[in-house]
């Protein structure tokens, strides 16, 4: 179990279990036989989940006990927890620690890795200690004491109690009256005074993060006012509360807090740029002169400002954290979980900070997800339940007592919940008609459906000649071809990445195809056969050149769409190829099915297939997975490079079919047909609300998004307009949905973090 979870949030508990060791039948996925045995291996375990819902919209320790299932369903007897508390409540520590008990009396063995000593004595029967990468000694931990433990680890003797000193709190600094933040916080009022330290507690969930959030701009406010310095203030962004002095040290160091790659010095500098820069310009002696101030005044062990931070241990990296944001001489200071993840000794350092800059006069807003620590640093601590201001309580208040209070009301609160239940399950077996339409709405694909109706409606009406049976016949043989590309293009798109060539890939294919056909007397079959095969080459290249360079592949084809252009015209000569052989091949565009194209029934089929591929078989999930997060498709053992040149080599065979069918229906090849395909296709793509960052996508989006780019060109035609226009069209349509998706997924972002 990672440190830093390896979940894919846009899939269920089950997918993200099963992924990687996934029950398959001839490749396609086998979902009831995993999902009774992760219900198995849940209950007998304790580790209650939801198989059915979405990471994202889970608690983090429900992910984590999907962690501990991932494991447990790969039947692995040597288990490994790596700082498995860092993220997780008092409560749901207490829980992990009873399953670690269960695991190990099953026979399990389980290395615990941890730098939380009061941890380690309360579920380790050993404990074997590292400093500076080097073996220190093994114990048995009830033959040991955590001082004991401490002085091992850190190579001197640690106080543990934290020695406060004792501060007269100043003047007002920070005022919040009835804040009202959705669900998430309701009604919230307190005050912060300079030298003093308000901390704030709860269990997860219950709405102090989201005071946090709306202290540093990151997220807005519904009611209520936010007084800094006697000045009423409304942060909109970080930066607003930057300029307004409002400092946030973050929970986590490496993905939030720090430039992990860049120098101390850059790290610190980053944040007073503002204050030390003149008409725009770096001043790059002031920020080393305060980089090196507080390298020394917070004791940061390197030897050079300009040592990366990746280089410094946990610690250290906290210090420079801290120091970024004090060298910006804040009114008001944010520290989040300021120790996560550092050793004993580390903490001490950052207990004395805290405590010396409060006496400077320093006004501290504190969370930690360690109850002891809080109430030892804090003057008062604000606790939280259900969004709401419970009781605020002194300096020393018991981990206990604190508990209570933030706990009080869950058991009653479930009990409640179980017996309003009936009565809702009764309430959605009689859905309204609006609740049905609301429901039919929330379909992912409904928006660009509507637009997709609205466009064609919009053309009736303007266009009669546009709905004739004619023009529908063109307008599906047009959205036949590029649909195929379409599809391919979204297992491009779910895998993070891009093929630019798409359009010259079929322009070389159809010249390589048709001088076949032409010059050597060949089965025109046959000739189809070699040029898919050819296709497929080039879309396996574009893979293969991304893999041995290390290349994103939208940089790749970029290079690899000149070459293939190229080729087309060294196959082609330049002119177009004609005369192509009369029989099956050429009358397959002619053939009509049910009234319908012979083309149009070949791409439906396609569509069939990939969108039951895209469902059901082991090689799309990983696709998904590795566009979310290589490291952990990595991680699964899943061959993150072969799936990169596969999925490049399925583009380029699906672009030798629309060769075929494009060939089939010209009757002749030139240089210039796919031109414009590859912009019509990630146009499609991206208007059907497949995910640009790879890991999500959907396929009867994109059919629904060829759809409506076929149909805008084909009505501008219809209205004169060139080309250009065409394109600009597409363009801003592009541009639009991707707007709407990105508010969509702002909205569902803010929703969550409401509840």
């Amino acid at each position: 179990v990672h440190q830093h979870f390896k979940l894919v949030e846009c899939f269920t508990v089950l997918d993200n279990i099963i992924m990687g060791v996934e029950p398959t039948k001839h490749g396609f996925l086998q979902k009831k036989e995993a999902r009774q045995r992760v219900l198995a291996l849940s209950e007998k375990y304790g580790l209650k989940v939801d198989p059915d819902a979405l990471i994202e919209d889970i608690t983090v320790g429900m992910q984590q006990r999907t962690e501990i299932l991932k494991m447990l369903y790969r039947e692995n007897e040597i288990l490994i927890f790596d700082e498995p508390t860092a993220v997780l409540t008092p409560q749901e520590i207490d829980e992990l620690m009873e399953i670690m008990r269960n695991l190990a009396a099953e026979g399990k063995s389980i290395l615990f890795i941890s730098h939380k000593l009061n941890e380690i004595m309360a579920v380790a029967d050993r404990c074997t200690v590292l400093r500076k990468g080097k073996y220190v000694g093994t114990v048995e931990t009830k033959d040991t004491s955590m001082e004991q433990l401490s002085a091992m680890m850190v190579g001197r003797n640690v106080n543990f109690h934290v020695e406060k000193k004792p501060c007269t709190p100043g003047d007002v600094v920070l005022d919040v009256q009835h804040l009202t933040v959705g669900d998430a916080v309701q009604d919230v009022s307190f005050q912060v005074r300079a030298g003093s330290v308000v901390g704030l507690s709860g269990l997860a969930g219950c709405g102090y993060e989201t005071i946090l959030k709306v202290l540093f701009g990151l997220q807005g406010f519904d009611g209520g006012t936010i007084t800094l310095d006697g000045e009423v203030i409304s942060p909109a962004s970080p930066l607003d509360a930057m300029k307004k002095n409002i400092a946030m040290v973050p929970s986590d160091r490496r993905d939030t807090g720090l430039m992990t790659e860049w120098s101390i010095a850059h790290n610190i500098a980053q944040s007073v740029l503002r204050m030390t820069s003149r008409k725009g310009l770096i001043r790059h002696k002031d920020n080393r002169r305060i980089a090196e101030e507080y390298i020394q005044q917070l004791n940061v062990v390197c030897t050079s400002p300009e040592n990366t931070v990746i280089e410094l241990s946990g610690g250290n990296q906290q210090k420079v954290l801290l120091a970024k944001w004090l060298a910006t001489n804040p009114k008001l200071l944010i520290l989040d979980d300021p120790t996560r993840g550092i050793d004993v000794g580390a903490k001490q350092e950052i207990y004395q900070l805290i405590d010396r800059i409060t006496r400077q006069g320093f006004a501290v807003v504190l969370t930690s997800s360690e109850i002891d620590e809080l109430t030892a640093l804090s003057d008062e601590i604000l606790l939280f339940r259900n969004g709401k201001h419970i009781k605020t309580v002194p300096a020393g208040t018991t981990k206990g007592t604190i508990l209570k209070y933030i706990a009080g009301e869950s058991v009653e609160r479930t009990a409640a919940q179980e017996q309003s239940a009936p009565a809702e399950a009764a309430q959605e077996a009689r859905p309204s008609l609006l609740h049905r339409l609301k429901k039919l709405l929330s379909f992912k694909e409904s928006g660009v459906l509507l637009a997709l109706i609205a466009v064609i409606v919009g053309f009736a009406v303007f266009v009669p000649a546009f709905m004739t049976g004619g023009n529908m016949s063109v307008i599906l043989k047009q959205m036949s071809i590029l649909g195929i590309l379409t599809f391919a293009m979204t297992f491009v798109f779910c895998a993070n990445e891009v093929d630019l060539s798409v359009g010259m890939v079929l322009n070389a294919t159809m010249g390589i195809m048709a001088l076949l056909m032409t010059t050597t007397g060949l089965n025109p079959w046959l000739c189809v056969l070699i040029g898919l095969v050819f296709a497929t080459a080039l879309g396996a290249l574009n893979g293969l050149l991304a893999v041995a360079f290390d290349l994103p592949t939208i940089v790749i084809t970029l290079g690899t769409m000149s070459i293939y252009r190229g080729l087309a015209l060294v196959i082609n000569g330049g002119k177009t190829i004609s005369g192509l052989p009369a029989g099956s091949f050429l009358n397959m565009a002619r053939v009509q099915v049910g009234g319908v194209s012979l083309l149009s029934v070949i791409c439906l089929v396609i569509f069939v297939l990939c969108a039951w591929m895209f469902r059901n078989s082991k090689s799309a999930r990983h696709l998904l997975l590795s566009g979310d997060n290589q490291i952990a498709a990595k991680k699964r053992g899943i061959n993150t490079n072969r799936l990169r040149v596969g999925v490049m080599a399925m583009s380029g065979l699906m672009c030798g079919i629309g060769a075929a069918l494009t060939l089939s229906n010209l009757t002749s090849a030139d240089t210039t047909t796919g031109s414009d395909y590859a912009m019509s296709v990630i146009g499609a793509v991206v208007i059907g609300g497949t995910k640009m960052g790879g890991g999500a996508g959907s396929m009867w989006g994109s059919l629904i998004g060829i759809a409506l780019v076929t149909v805008i060109q084909n009505g501008l035609v219809f209205l004169g307009l060139q080309s250009g226009w065409r394109s600009l069209f597409i363009g801003v349509t592009m541009l639009i949905a991707i707007a709407i998706d990105t508010v969509v997924e702002k909205r569902a972002l803010r929703r969550r973090g409401k509840q």
